[in-house]
């Protein structure tokens, strides 16, 4: 949808969320100047429904498997990325996509929940030099859904650090907007292949010989000047 302040585009289920990073990336290498930058939040029933995106249950399911567009509470949520206008990408910042990285998070495979990485994110970025960034990011090597369910526990950690920073729960906690640069690129770093849906050895045959170790990476730049202080969460 165009806005005054950008482009904001809603997705739904786990592989639209792949799709739409993948894209977005994209965007960054056709680009040539300074990569797109975004923000990212959560998007709810209500908005998803009336952008046309089909309610949950509606697509593709494996008998038993969870579905991550449904809450506990029974309540549909997706993601909003919202583009930031060109003439915004390169201000308002206290790095750039290209500053030195200090630190990269990972997202492993198997079942463990989106919070605690969501925490690492809202800590990294919290405790940044001025200068710096920091990333998350998760192999694209694998059997496509679990490639999809990676990409989306990356997408509920990054929306939810977001989510506390513009909305924190209480006054009392230091809070440091970010936004975000996705790139698709060559692993740096061989301790991936460990992290490939659990390790299964299944997921790396199946990829054997395609592109070894790419990666999909949110690099997250402050927005704000480093807090002087910090409440951890």
């Amino acid at each position: 949808r165009g806005q005054p302040q950008g482009v904001d585009v809603l997705i739904a289920s786990r592989q639209g969320v792949a799709i739409a990073f993948r894209a977005v990336a994209q965007l960054r290498r056709n680009a040539g100047g300074v990569p797109p930058s975004f923000r990212l939040a959560k998007a709810f029933g209500e908005e998803l429904s009336a952008a046309g995106l089909a309610p949950s249950g509606h697509g593709a399911r494996l008998v038993g498997e969870e579905d991550p567009e449904e809450d506990g509470a029974g309540g549909r949520h997706g993601f909003r990325l919202s583009l930031l206008p060109a003439a915004e990408a390169a201000v308002g910042t206290t790095a750039a996509a290209d500053s030195p990285i200090a630190k990269v998070l990972r997202v492993a495979g198997g079942s463990a929940k989106f919070v605690p990485l969501a925490k690492a994110v809202a800590t990294e970025v919290a405790r940044l030099p001025d200068g710096f960034v920091s990333a998350v990011e998760t192999t694209l090597r694998g059997k496509s859904k679990n490639v999809w369910t990676r990409t989306y526990k990356l997408a509920q950690a990054v929306a939810q650090a977001h989510q506390w920073q513009v909305a924190p729960a209480n006054d009392r906690l230091v809070t440091r907007r970010f936004r975000c640069v996705l790139e698709e690129r060559q692993s740096e770093d061989e301790v991936l292949d460990a992290l490939v849906d659990g390790g299964s050895q299944a997921d790396k045959d199946t990829d054997a010989g395609s592109g070894d170790f790419r990666v999909l990476r949110i690099i997250l730049i402050p927005e704000d000047p480093l807090p002087s202080a910090r409440t951890a969460r």
